[in-house]
Parts: structure tokens; C-alpha cells; sequence
């Protein structure tokens, strides 16, 4: 592996770059790249105009993509580390299309967060593009509409603003929770929407930013939206499915948008002429989650115009129309009218509610997956043979078994032992359980977590999960807990002490698959190296690179050393039982070679001797592997800090 760094930091370094500072991890990062996020939509953006779109993820990457056709344009890739640092909460576009501010969690130190302004046109984030020593997360971001004004909401420590240079315009800590919604009026007011339950309303004057108004709103207002003529305040509350619509010069309430049922209504967006009001969040209509729009600014009765499969994440509106994203995650597109033009789906599997439609053949490499919601579209996986097919689950592949004595466990906060409670992190769901094949210890998948207990509750061991466990089992032989992610991948570890060993990647068009090692060695179907690639990070305040594993085919394309993973349970054990066959391999040819020198006599030269003396491996077609990187393609009371 250390060969591999250093010759990803050689790319890097021939670019032109600096080298990537301490301040963030230099080891390269093994990352799935569809084209497509991964995790939820946080936030989606748009300039002015409509042509483009930016989105960001809790993947760690924001894109950017075209509004004519909603073609992905560029991946958008700050540094990142390990957990949630690097996640991006959210994203702005500034209203000339130029830049893309960006921030969640950059929290290198344990300490600060950073604010990202990305170039537009390039992907990339310029030299002074980058704002660190913010001291909480990023949860919102808002440009003026002359493009000179940066609002940035925080989950602790309130409202900061800066000028487009990244120079400091003035702050607001006085909040006691976070800020999801912050938007600017077309005449530079500012309005920002805490949970701690206010509206407030603010100014920029001679000594910078100047609070005008403050409102307590009957709620937790969530999301807040200007009308097009300035008029009118939309706040969406998170707490119901409302939208309270206020007068923008006295902050009465003019009246309120009410879908009914349960849910919220926390995302709001005007329409261009200001005739409708969007509304979203976790209303669902007939099983979706729905976007609405109520004609006369909000007056009349609700009608759907879109749904997905998710909670709706963000809503934005621009000239030309509105956008709305997702957790799913997908985003879509929508004329003035609220006409669908198109979406966007995740190119993923998505294991939610998988139930026995997740399964698991004796020695762990028969695989039974479905690729979409609650267990439909199976596809069934074969890694010894490396074939993937439509179909059923074969009789050899077995469902989870529930363990005896678990309860409260399916989507809960607290799961039980036989009446005892499982520890779990603050906030944290349970989601998916497995009893090993002789019941004395059961895995427990979680929104972050994958473990394993003993049957009277006591934790053996705890690994962190690149997404949700939304789907686990155990091997027929017990030697593996297989977990299906919602990143779409799923991952072998170890059952003994928990070590990831493998993991696979099935791509949502149901044909290209490729399955990895922690290092980097690969198995693939045709196409499928360009699926996985290694994160590079540069330095805090650069954008990093990507690197497809099909740029080091030639030497970690090695489908032997899959399998012998699978035999041996360990990947180190694996390489060098592989390495030794392979030297022993070479010493055998060069015997073969030398036998074949040519004797004295011509008369008694032997016939040619076979120059290799194993089967080749059957090859696999592959695509040409892609040459691009990252630049090509993904939070004060006091005045911050330092600009770089």
C-alpha cells in the first residue's frame, strides 16, 4: 500500500499542487463514485438564471449538474477524514453562477469547521477560497442576490455573514439552536429561521449586520423564503405540516398553508411570479413523500406536483422554476408551473426494508439482494463464479434469523437484550439484526454502527459503517457478518473480531458490479472499475483528487486474491499467500524456459516447452479505464479566522 501512496501523491504532486498539509490524513481513501450521490441530499441550490444546479451530500461531495438536461458536470471534493468530517450539511450557489459555497462538518482538529468556496466553471476551490476557524458545523448557507453576501447558519453559536471575498461583515451568536433556514430578500434584507422557535430579520447598515425584528413563531421554524416582490415572509415549520405566511413590514401572520395530516412542511420556495407557494418535507401522500404547491401565494387548498421515495430535503426556486431534493436521494426538476421536466434517482442499490429479501449462502459468497425499497427488484450475486443475475433467492441463500429475546430493535433508539438495553450512541437508530448460526451471539446494525453481542447483551465488538446498516446476516458457517449499507454496498467483516475484509458494489442498471478489498484489490465485471477509486486528500483548503482503481490495473485487478480472502478470512494472509504462489509461478517458468536451450546436436532439439505452466484466468472485459481526476468530475463570536 505505501507503494500506492506515494505514487498517488507523485500525480498529485505532477499537477502542479502543493502537498497536502498534516492538518488533514494523507492515506488515500477507497470511495464509491457512480456519478450519483450516495447518501442523502442535504441542501440543492441553483444561480439565478436556472442553468445550473448544485447539490450537496452527507457522502462528502457536492455536484454540480445541468439544468437543460440534468447531466452531472463536475464532483465538487473538499477534504475529508474519518466518521462524519467531511460531510457537507450545506450548499449555495452564488446567483451569477460563479461560485458554490459549501460547509458541514470539517472538523480536522476535533475543534473548527471550515466555509468552501468552490469555482463554479473548474470544480475547483482557488487559492483564499477557503475560511477555517468556524466553530460549528455549517447547517445552512445564503447568498444576496447581488452575489457580494454570504450568510452562514450554524447548528451552536448562530449566524455569521461574510462578504464574497471572504472578508467579515458581522454576527448574531444569540441562538439556542440551529439554523436550517436563511434566505435574502431581493432589496438585501436578510431573514433566518431558528429551531430555538424565531424569526429573525436583519439589515446591513455602517456597523455591519443589524438585527431589525424578532418573531416567535408557533412552532420550530425550520425553512424560510422570500416572495419574488419581498412582501411576504414563507416559514415552514418542522414540527407540522404548515407554512405560516407573514407580512415582510410588520411580521403578522397574513395566514397559513395547511396540508393536513401528519408530517411537516419544512422547505418552502415561491414560484418566479410569486403565485404559488412550494412546500415540502415529510408529508407523504399515497406511501410518498410530497411536493406541493398552493396556488393564490399559499391561500388555497394543496396540490401535489412531485414525490419521491424519501424525506424532501431541499426546495429552491430560480427564473426559470423550482428544484426539489431528497434523502432517497435523488433531486428532480420542475417548470414555473410546477410541471415535472425530469429527476434524478440514485444509481445505487437501496436496502431499506429488506427484510428476507437480504440472504446469505453457507461460506458467504452466494449473495441475495434487492436493489430497490422493501425487498423488490432481486438480484442475486455469485462471487466465486463472479456472475450477477436477475433471479430470485436460491434455497442455498438463508434470511437472517431473528434472535430470541431481541425486542424494540427495528428502527428504535432502544433495543433490548431479554429486557436489558443495548447501549447505543446519543441519537442513534438500530435498524437490522442477525443471530449467528448457534444462536449465542446476534449482530445488531445500527444508522452508524454495525456490532456484535453475546446473547445476555455484552458488546464483543463495535465498527463503524460507511452508511446506514440497514440489512445484516451471518454466514451459514458463521464466519462472516454480512451488512448491506445504504451506500449501496455491502461488506463482509470479520465475525471473530469485527475487521472488514471485502466489499461489493452493485450498480443500480443491475450489470456492472465490482468487489474490493480495504487495499485495494478488485474483482470487476465489465465497466465496473471505474465504480470505485481512491480519495486523495491535498491540504485543508484545496479540493482533492480521485483516482478510479483502473488507473492501477495491471496491479491490483487480481480476482485471486478475492477469493483467497474468502477462504483465508483475512486480507493480509490473503496478499501473501497470493505473492508466494505467484514467485513460485516464476521460478517454475524460469526452470521451463532454460529447458528449452538448444543442444549441441540440432538434430536432437525437443519441441518448444510451454512457456507458463498454469491456466491463465479467464478475462473479464473491462471499459477503458478512466484518465480524469477530481478537478475533472465531489462550519463566531469573535471575527473568523484565517483565509486560505
Amino acid at each position: 500500500m505505501s507503494r500506492l501512496i506515494a505514487l498517488l501523491i507523485a500525480m498529485t504532486l505532477g499537477s502542479g499542487m502543493a502537498l497536502a498539509a498534516p492538518d488533514v490524513p494523507r492515506e488515500p481513501v477507497l470511495r464509491i463514485e457512480t456519478g450519483s450521490h450516495l447518501s442523502l441530499i442535504t441542501r440543492i441550490s441553483s444561480d439565478a438564471a436556472g442553468n445550473f444546479a448544485v447539490t450537496s451530500s452527507e457522502d462528502k461531495t457536492a455536484r454540480i449538474w445541468d439544468l437543460r438536461n440534468g447531466q452531472q458536470v463536475s464532483v465538487l471534493r473538499p477534504p475529508l477524514s474519518g466518521e462524519s468530517v467531511g460531510a457537507l450539511y450545506a450548499a449555495a450557489m452564488s446567483p451569477d453562477g460563479r461560485q458554490v459555497a459549501a460547509g458541514g462538518n470539517a472538523a480536522f482538529d476535533n475543534k473548527t469547521h471550515s466555509l468552501y468556496l468552490f469555482d463554479r466553471a473548474t470544480g475547483s476551490l482557488p487559492p483564499k477560497s477557503t475560511l477555517s476557524g468556524i466553530e460549528a458545523p455549517i447547517t445552512q448557507l445564503a447568498w444576496s442576490a447581488d452575489s457580494q453576501l454570504i450568510a452562514v447558519g450554524l447548528r451552536q453559536e448562530g449566524l455569521r455573514v461574510f462578504k464574497r471575498n471572504l472578508g467579515f461583515v458581522g454576527a448574531d451568536p444569540e441562538y439556542n439552536d440551529a439554523i436550517y433556514g436563511a434566505a435574502f430578500s431581493r432589496d438585501g434584507r436578510l431573514a433566518v429561521a431558528g429551531l430555538d422557535g424565531s424569526l429573525r430579520i436583519y439589515t446591513f447598515g455602517k456597523s455591519g449586520l443589524e438585527r431589525l425584528a424578532r418573531k416567535q413563531m408557533p412552532g420550530k421554524p425550520y425553512g424560510v423564503a422570500w416572495s419574488p416582490d419581498g412582501s411576504q415572509i414563507a416559514v415552514g415549520l418542522q414540527d407540522a405540516p404548515r407554512v405560516v405566511v407573514l407580512s415582510a413590514s410588520n411580521l403578522e401572520v397574513l395566514h397559513t398553508a395547511d396540508a393536513g395530516g401528519s408530517g411537516n412542511l419544512g422547505r418552502v420556495a415561491w414560484s418566479p411570479d410569486g403565485k404559488t407557494l412550494f412546500a415540502a418535507g415529510s408529508v407523504v401522500r399515497s406511501g410518498r413523500f410530497a411536493v406541493l404547491a398552493f396556488a393564490g401565494a399559499g391561500r388555497e387548498s394543496a396540490r401535489e406536483i412531485g414525490s419521491f421515495g424519501n424525506t424532501v430535503t431541499g426546495l429552491a426556486s430560480h427564473a426559470g422554476g423550482l428544484l426539489a431534493s431528497s434523502a432517497e436521494p435523488a433531486w428532480a426538476s420542475f417548470d414555473a408551473a410546477g410541471a415535472s421536466r425530469f429527476q434524478i434517482g440514485a444509481r445505487n442499490g437501496d436496502f431499506r426494508d429488506a427484510g428476507d429479501a437480504f440472504r446469505v449462502g453457507q461460506d458467504g459468497q452466494l449473495l441475495a439482494l434487492p436493489m430497490v425499497m422493501g425487498g423488490k427488484e432481486p438480484v442475486v450475486f455469485d462471487l466465486s463464479k463472479g456472475e450477477l443475475r436477475s433471479a430470485s433467492a436460491p434455497s442455498n441463500a438463508k434470511a437472517a434469523k431473528i434472535p430470541s429475546g431481541l425486542s424494540d430493535w427495528k428502527n428504535s433508539s432502544a433495543p433490548k437484550m431479554n429486557g436489558r438495553a443495548l447501549a447505543l450512541r446519543q441519537g442513534e437508530t438500530s435498524r437490522s439484526a442477525a443471530a449467528t448460526p448457534d444462536g449465542q451471539r446476534f449482530a445488531l446494525g445500527s444508522e452508524w454502527y454495525l456490532r456484535l453481542f453475546t446473547q445476555d447483551g455484552a458488546q464483543v465488538w463495535e465498527k463503524r459503517t460507511p452508511g446506514a446498516v440497514w440489512g445484516v446476516n451471518v454466514s451459514g458457517d458463521g464466519r462472516w457478518v454480512v451488512a448491506a449499507l445504504g451506500d449501496g454496498s455491502v461488506r463482509w467483516y470479520r465475525a471473530s473480531d469485527g475487521q472488514e475484509q471485502l466489499a461489493l458494489f452493485v450498480h443500480g442498471d443491475h450489470e456492472r458490479w465490482i468487489a474490493w478489498t480495504p487495499t485495494g484489490y478488485y474483482d470487476t465485471s465489465m465497466g465496473g472499475e471505474n465504480l470505485v477509486g481512491w480519495h486523495v486528500n491535498r491540504a485543508f483548503n484545496q479540493s482533492a483528487d480521485f483516482f478510479s482503481v483502473g488507473r492501477f490495473r495491471e496491479r491490483f485487478y487480481q480476482p485471486v486474491v478475492i477469493q483467497k480472502v474468502m477462504q483465508l478470512a483475512d486480507e493480509g494472509e490473503a496478499v501473501r499467500a497470493f505473492k508466494a504462489e505467484m514467485a513460485l509461478l516464476e521460478a517454475m517458468n524460469a526452470e521451463a524456459v532454460a529447458a528449452t536451450a538448444t543442444p549441441a546436436n540440432p538434430r536432437l532439439r525437443p519441441r518448444p516447452a510451454r512457456r507458463w505452466l498454469v491456466p491463465r484466468q479467464p478475462k473479464r472485459r473491462l471499459l477503458k479505464p478512466c484518465r480524469q481526476s477530481s478537478s475533472c468530475s465531489p462550519i463566531a463570536r469573535s471575527k473568523v479566522t484565517r483565509v486560505r
